[in-house]
């Protein structure tokens, strides 16, 4: 389903063809949340940087839940009316307080993680179909990521750029409802026609019946 298109104000642009590299920001909730488990209480009535940082991130996936029901163009729509601009304004926040943390704490550790990933952490807001936690795609890739203690090697870079391609592909027909088996029959009878890029992609497996 393509998104609309992002308004020239906009800082971000829909998903191109190609792959796009997209962070999770439950890794860099996690690191502010270890920071407030490492602190002392805060004196009353005054939150601390981290507890302050917290509360902007949670901000950000009450939106999300608050979205669940909607179609991909829908949320994308919300996502650049809403999120955006509070995506600045914590970007802008994190910027200012970055050097008035102390380096050797895990609040600066926290700041400086969000920072450095912001674009990916971001990603998220290209494309409604996106989410902000990849907890689904981690969950996919555990077997792999296990087996790979069996496994040990793929013998080349091709054989492992093989195996991520084939991991990828049945994991994306299980997500689409599609047997795994089922496809790849579908898939091998079919590829030898595929001369072009659109027949290439016609072999995905959402497209198929």
């Amino acid at each position: 389903m393509q998104s609309k298109p992002a308004p020239e104000s906009a800082p971000l642009q829909n998903l191109s063809r190609e792959a796009s590299h997209i962070g999770c920001m439950d890794h860099g909730r996690r690191k502010v949340v270890e920071a407030i488990k490492a602190q002392k209480k805060p004196a009353k009535g005054k939150p601390s940087v981290a507890m302050v940082l917290l509360s902007h991130i949670d901000a950000l996936y009450r939106l999300e839940r608050q979205w669940t029901e909607l179609d991909d163009d829908e949320r994308y729509t919300q996502r650049l009316e809403i999120t955006l601009p509070r995506l600045a304004k914590l970007k802008t926040w994190l910027d200012e307080k970055q050097p008035k943390v102390a380096p050797d704490t895990l609040t600066r550790k926290a700041i400086n993680y969000l920072i450095n990933q912001w674009d990916h952490l971001i990603g998220y807001c290209e494309h409604g179909q996106l989410r902000i936690s990849n907890v689904l795609v981690e969950n996919a890739i555990r077997p792999f990521a296990l087996g790979r203690k069996s496994w040990l090697f793929s013998d080349s870079p091709e054989g492992a750029h093989a195996s991520a391609c084939m991991f990828s592909l049945i994991e994306s027909a299980k997500a689409n409802g599609v047997e795994p088996f089922a496809y790849m029959k579908w898939v091998i009878g079919n590829i030898t026609a595929a001369d072009t890029e659109e027949a290439l992609d016609a072999l995905l497996p959402w497209n198929m019946k």
